[in-house]
């Protein structure tokens, strides 16, 4: 199973460029509504070939590298009020959970658990963080935790793993990907644990759930032609749809600020890049340099429920 993360965000209605990826004194070390950070290894050595977080216009232009690791550093996630990005790393020997201002400072690690923590998404008002954690025993669960990495607390306890949390846009339900009915569905339930409720039931594996803008879609990836493509839902897991893609893999969507726009990572040129395209699958667009391996967008969103600077 990939280490996949998935944050839903919204949309740009087109490609547009967005103004350069700048901290401006009128609101330092706030990301612009619709920049993008991803991971990438495109200033990888010999010596080191990690992947590490970037940023860049919603256009693709203007990337910015903001960590600098020997271990691997993946998944990014912006905070509600585009301050803190979350991303999992494993430069301290197993993958954990950490938190660093969107200008690359500050970074804090906020799980320090044995086994691997990754897949991090912020509840819509940045007061907690849901995360999988896959134990020493191998068994992987949805947990949830403050902000600051306190009060960690289980949320699902199955013999499967649970995986991938994203957290709606109104703070009450958590959608997660699980094989504990033998391959990978989606499931949905209460913020708290509670109500969970299987969405999906297809041949394949259904992964990498992520909620529309309005919290009225689910973008998903599945596997049950052969390869992965990006299909959308209702929030209530009716009208499977399937975009249009490539026999190549299409993964990990993530919707743009206003719900009109998915972004994506492929292999199909061949190496792993970072695409976009309308919510119906129309006008696919290459938005990553082609030199290097680019993958897990998220999409800068500024949350009307956020916290405030």
């Amino acid at each position: 199973m990939k280490f996949r993360r998935y944050a839903g965000v919204a949309v740009l209605g087109v490609v547009l460029a967005a103004p350069p990826v700048t901290f401006g004194p009128a609101n330092a070390g706030t990301l612009a509504k619709g920049t993008i950070v991803f991971a990438g290894n495109r200033d990888s050595t010999p010596d080191n070939k990690a992947s590490e977080i970037y940023v860049m216009n919603a256009d693709g232009s203007k990337p910015t590298r903001l960590t600098n690791s020997p271990g691997p550093d993946a998944f990014p996630v912006l905070s509600p009020n585009g301050k803190r990005i979350l991303w999992h790393t494993k430069r301290d020997g197993n993958f954990e959970i950490y938190s660093m201002n969107a200008d690359g400072t500050d970074p804090v690690n906020l799980t320090n658990a044995p086994g691997d923590d990754t897949n991090a998404d912020w509840s819509p008002n940045g007061k907690s963080i849901v995360f999988s954690r896959t134990r020493v025993d191998g068994n992987t669960d949805i947990y949830v935790m403050d902000a600051d990495g306190s009060n960690q607390t289980r949320l699902t306890d199955s013999p499967g793993a649970d995986r991938n949390p994203d957290w709606s846009p109104n703070g009450k339900r958590l959608l997660f990907n699980t094989d504990r009915d033998g391959n990978f569905e989606i499931y949905v339930m209460g913020a708290d644990g509670s109500d969970q409720r299987r969405l999906t039931n297809s041949a394949g594996d259904d992964t990498s759930p992520a909620w529309s803008p309005n919290g009225k879609r689910i973008a998903f990836d599945n596997n049950r032609d052969g390869n992965f493509d990006i299909y959308v839902m209702d929030a209530d897991g009716s009208d499977q749809t399937r975009i249009p893609g490539t026999p190549q893999n299409e993964e990990d969507p993530v919707w743009s600020p206003n719900g009109k726009q998915i972004a994506f990572h492929s292999n199909r040129i061949p190496t792993l890049q970072i695409f976009v395209m309308n919510a119906d699958g129309s006008d696919q667009t290459l938005l990553s340099d082609r030199g290097a391996f680019n993958f897990g967008p998220d999409w800068s969103f500024h949350h009307p429920k956020a916290l405030r600077p």
